[in-house]
């Protein structure tokens, strides 16, 4: 430390690591800042295509519904005369529908499965009998018939004087939308998943979870702020937030309400640990590339430092010399900088110095 160039190397070298430092650490919080937004808007828009692609799908099975409602032999009301054309349709769809079904106004059906019952009191017979909605969709519920999940789409039957005659609908499997949520895949262990309006979970890539577990009363099952985020799930448009499973694994969720359903959610899950190893892999390059370029300009630092001091070193070592009496050497350094004007003032004082001496 006491040499000059020691001095030198210290005075640039320790500056310049702080500023890497400081240029480092500020680069790493910008990186995150950015990062973690594009994440998030990529998974925002991830979700909110697949909201859709699935409301698609749900409005071309609204309006097939809608379509053999209207047929006239529908029309009839009559079962005995819209039977064969109801079954007909039906096997030319039996992978999306489990069944077709007529339902007189007072809520009496006759399916094409060759079932009979009462639906009077359903939710979504009594939005089209009682409140005269165009169509109505349920929420699902397991089937009776096949013991998978399925959802009823109804329409309203006219008759040929214009009066309400009855429901057809159709009981659609989950199947399909089931397969949809499955191919959401952008990262490593993200998933997606659909909640109906009352916050079940209708599809799950766990199929255990799926008509199982409810997202409202998930704190007695152990998850930490989902509850409340199921809340906003279901009213918000859209909506993200964090939530902690029984695991103790950290989630990142971003959700979007499903177009042309009664109020379901699809949403998109993000562990929390990719999103830091994004930001990990940043902070590693930028930690790397800080020392990197410490280790190259400290390298430069001490070569200057070196060049700098060497003169000026050598010029000490023959000082010394002449301190002992060695009056003949000379320094050989003739530059026009500092280091040469003082060695050729060194190299005068040892000229005169014997002169002196014998004056």
């Amino acid at each position: 430390m006491r040499t000059l160039r020691m001095k030198m190397i210290v005075f640039f070298l320790v500056p310049t690591v702080l500023i890497f430092l400081i240029m480092g650490f500020v680069n790493y919080r910008e990186a995150l800042g950015i990062i973690n937004p594009l994440t998030e808007n990529l998974s925002s828009e991830i979700t909110q295509e697949a909201s859709s692609r699935v409301g698609e799908r749900l409005r071309a099975r609204i309006e097939e519904v809608g379509h053999l409602a209207n047929d006239h032999r529908v029309q009839s009301t009559d079962w005995s005369a819209m039977e064969a054309y109801a079954v007909e349709e039906w096997e030319t769809r039996s992978h999306l529908y489990e069944y077709f079904y007529f339902a007189d106004t007072e809520g009496n059906f006759q399916a094409t499965n060759g079932e009979k019952g009462y639906i009077g009191d359903r939710d979504y017979f009594q939005a089209i009998v009682n409140e005269e909605k165009n169509y109505a969709v349920s929420d699902p519920v397991i089937s009776e018939a096949s013991g998978r999940p399925s959802f009823v789409i109804a329409h309203p039957v006219y008759d040929n004087r214009g009066e309400l005659g009855g429901v057809f609908a159709g009981v659609v499997g989950l199947d399909e939308l089931s397969a949809m949520i499955s191919n959401i895949q952008f990262m490593d262990d993200a998933y997606g998943w659909i909640i109906d309006s009352s916050g079940l979970v209708v599809a799950h890539p766990e199929e255990d979870l799926a008509m199982n577990f409810n997202v409202l009363h998930s704190d007695r099952e152990g998850y930490e702020n989902l509850e409340d985020l199921g809340e906003n799930m279901l009213v918000e448009p859209s909506d993200s937030g964090e939530f902690i499973t029984p695991d103790g694994e950290e989630m990142f969720s971003i959700s979007h309400q499903i177009p042309n359903s009664p109020g379901w959610v699809l949403g998109v899950i993000v562990p929390q640990e990719i999103l830091r190893a994004s930001a990990a892999n940043i902070q590693t390059g930028v930690i790397i590339t800080s020392i990197l370029g410490i280790i190259i300009l400290g390298g430069l630092i001490a070569f200057f430092a070196t060049f700098l001091s060497r003169p000026l070193a050598r010029i000490t070592n023959l000082m010394e010399q002449a301190e002992e009496g060695n009056l003949t050497i000379r320094s050989p350094f003739s530059g026009k900088d500092e280091v040469g004007r003082l060695s050729r003032s060194f190299n005068q004082m040892l000229v005169l110095i014997p002169v002196q001496g014998v004056g």
